[in-house]
């Protein structure tokens, strides 16, 4: 008699007498338990997968809300970009405000003048400046005009700098900034020097943009003593604000090769010539751009901006290079608060790239070179110097006269540290607009 033998299956004893059916039962388990196995498998992947769409199109549906709020940022701004590996640099303008930008560049910038003191302040007549905007006798000219700065009150306006293979500026006028964009300084209008019409002896006065006698000790030590010494509320043109200075001449005449669409500015070469070449040439022309015929070259205005390059190296204070790394700040209190920023207060870091009296290929949002190549008719088309030394590197922009075809918008310099002194060197100041009654 066969013996009974008992299986358990799924828990369950089951009595098998015959032993090949036994053996049969218990392969037939295992490969049932073997297929379980595989389908548990097979419904984890199918589990895992599962997720992982999920996943996949919450990471989808978070992108597309992202674009679409950046599609509504964008539907408020207008821009310029050009491609990053294109020789020539050719600009596209872009967005439904360009006409707007436009207008805007053309007639945002008001001629104004302030007393030193700042006990006064009024508009001139953009047609004539020897007139306030009320007709009245202004101080441009008169036995007291040394008291005065002329100035351009300037509107504010967002910016955003976006580097890629086609790389990006847009500009947009919310009063709220948006997200990704920066304001071209803190106060909602800001007064920047057109020129200083009276070289003063004393330090406790300010000197800006005088084309005039200017020793070779004026280094950013002595600039910034100058300007602590007159008055708190004087403050440096930054690096930054310069440099959105620049996107809005190369969108207004779309084009980095601005020498030619706007003027070359003073190119003599020479200190004496330079020094000969006198501020306050523009204020013969009834338009807030332009240029006149000089000698030593040709006196450009921008914005009602006299000089805006060309003349001088100008000071672009909150921007410090330390070895290979640069710092700067959008906000111009911060960068106004010493000589040199703060690194721990910079809003950006970038890096230096070391070069000599090259041009730019490629450049960052301050106009600083990050790839060198390019040349007198293609790139940015203005000279670039830095380096990658220890102590403070301090950003000058424009180029100056002794440079001749190197002097422009996109000119800049990081290689010189705060005691250093040249003849060249220059700073343009501004004022709050707060501060003036």
């Amino acid at each position: 008699m066969s013996e009974i033998k008992s299986i358990t299956v799924q828990g369950t004893a089951i009595n098998v007498k015959d032993e090949t059916a036994r053996t049969n039962l218990a392969s037939e388990i295992s490969r049932a338990t073997a297929a379980e196995g595989v389908l548990d498998g097979k419904i984890s992947d199918e589990e895992t997968r599962a997720v992982g769409v999920e996943s996949g199109l919450n990471t989808r549906l978070t992108s597309a809300e992202s674009s679409i709020s950046e599609l509504q940022a964008l539907s408020n701004c207008v821009g310029l970009s050009w491609n990053k590996n294109d020789i020539i640099k050719t600009l596209h303008v872009f967005g439904d405000h360009a006409a707007d930008l436009d207008a805007w560049i053309d007639t945002s910038a008001r001629p104004c003048e302030v007393k030193k003191d700042m006990t006064d302040f009024a508009y001139l007549n953009n047609l004539d400046f020897s007139k306030r905007i009320n007709d009245s006798a202004s101080h441009w000219n008169t036995s007291d005009k040394a008291d005065y700065l002329q100035m351009v009150e300037l509107q504010n306006i967002n910016v955003r700098y976006v580097d890629g293979p086609t790389s990006m500026v847009l500009f947009n006028f919310d009063e709220t900034c948006p997200s990704g964009y920066h304001r071209w300084f803190v106060e909602s209008t800001k007064l920047i020097a057109r020129y200083d019409s009276t070289k003063n002896t004393d330090e406790s006065k300010l000197n800006v943009m005088k084309g005039a006698s200017w020793s070779d000790s004026n280094s950013v030590d002595t600039m910034y003593s100058m300007n602590a010494a007159t008055n708190a509320n004087i403050l440096e043109m930054t690096g930054w604000e310069i440099a959105v200075l620049s996107w809005l001449m190369a969108f207004r005449y779309r084009s980095f090769d601005l020498q030619n669409a706007l003027g070359r500015g003073i190119e003599s070469g020479s200190k004496t010539a330079a020094e000969n070449f006198v501020n306050g040439t523009t204020d013969t022309l009834t338009t807030p751009h332009g240029k006149v015929s000089t000698t030593g070259g040709e006196a450009v205005r921008f914005m009602y901006i006299e000089n805006p390059y060309g003349l001088r190296w100008i000071w672009g204070a909150g921007v410090c290079g330390q070895l290979t790394t640069g710092y700067f700040t959008y906000n111009d209190l911060v960068a106004n608060e010493a000589k040199v920023l703060n690194t721990s207060k910079a809003d950006e870091t970038f890096t230096i790239v070391s070069t000599s009296g090259t041009y730019a290929k490629n450049v960052n949002a301050l106009g600083v070179l990050t790839e060198s190549g390019g040349s007198s008719s293609s790139g940015f088309y203005d000279g670039n110097w830095s380096n990658t030394g220890s102590t403070d590197r301090i950003l000058y922009c424009g180029g100056y006269s002794g440079t001749g075809s190197l002097v422009g918008p996109f000119a800049r310099t990081l290689h010189t540290d705060t005691a250093a002194s040249y003849w060249p060197q220059r700073s343009r100041c501004g004022v709050r607009k707060s501060v003036v009654s």
